[in-house]
């Protein structure tokens, strides 16, 4: 049983080598990598030969590639085929890669819920059936969209789960952060989902809860969470990592920063990097 700890690589500025070279003096041992349109991953260059270009930086540099991710929405008729066509693409890239793990949302449509199944059945099995036969899996990340990701909580998980038979290519990638302001037990959550070992990879990412601008505009209005650095909001990591333990989690865990007060630039990224990497570490050395 080995966890790794990592970061969702949002450094535009800097070289691929740069990174890791930095992640790697500083403890960090993984990275999941973006491939939509524009991002760090060219789908259409991994796949024409040029894997090494993504590939090498981070294997001279002792960094995994865990995951790569292209969270877009696959069930809404407004871009459900480009999208699913580029997802495809990003299945087939992590294979020449070498990452076995393709984070992803679900979509939704604002639907009833069952419509939402009748359109995961018809559009996104199939993507989950490019995967299994590339030997890569996706995994679900957790984040609502604003309502528009079916995959956002235990409830919709099950059924998600039911309608694909299980499949063995199908999983999470879990994120306590949106659970946290969505009101549901993230630890009894992941203890469920671990145990069935569906949580293939991890995103670490905290809130907070502002609970006077809740008190007095109501959960409807915005300003009362914000997502924070791991160790800055209210998530147990200590209990997180001893749940993974319990359930012999074999994997990496990802920071994705999306802390205001640590974007303003390159600094301030690493500074609330290294801010989660010492509460990531010293939380899992503390667990069970």
């Amino acid at each position: 049983m080995t966890i790794k700890i990592g970061f969702h690589n949002l450094f535009r500025s800097k070289s691929l080598d740069e990174v890791a070279a930095w992640a790697h003096k500083v403890g960090f041992e993984t990275f999941e990598l973006a491939a939509g349109p524009g991002a760090l991953v060219d789908v259409e260059k991994v796949l024409s030969g040029n894997a090494g270009a993504i590939r090498d930086p981070c294997k001279n540099n002792s960094i995994a590639i865990t995951s790569i991710s292209y969270c877009v929405n696959h069930l809404d008729p407004n871009g459900r085929d480009k999208h699913n066509a580029h997802l495809k693409k990003v299945i087939d890239a992590a294979r020449q890669l070498g990452v076995g793990i393709v984070a992803c949302f679900v979509g939704g449509t604002g639907a009833a819920f069952y419509q939402e199944m009748g359109l995961f059945e018809e559009h996104f099995m199939p993507l989950v059936e490019h995967a299994k036969d590339n030997d890569v899996k996706l995994a679900i990340e957790n984040c609502p969209a604003g309502g528009f990701n079916i995959g956002r909580s235990p409830y919709f998980w099950r059924e998600i789960f039911a309608a694909s038979e299980d499949s063995p290519h199908l999983g999470l990638e879990f994120d306590p952060s949106h659970l946290v302001w969505l009101q549901v037990d993230w630890n009894k959550a992941l203890d469920e989902f671990a145990g069935k070992k569906k949580v293939f990879t991890l995103h670490a990412k905290d809130t907070i809860i502002n609970k006077e601008v809740l008190a007095d505009r109501g959960f409807y209005e915005p300003g009362w969470w914000e997502y924070k650095i791991p160790g800055l909001g209210v998530v147990d990591w200590k209990a997180l990592f001893t749940t993974l333990k319990k359930h012999a989690f074999s994997g990496a865990i990802n920071i994705e920063h999306e802390d205001g007060a640590y974007l303003a630039n390159d600094d301030k990224i690493k500074e609330g990097l290294l801010i989660g990497l010492k509460t990531l570490q010293n939380s899992l050395a503390a667990s069970k």
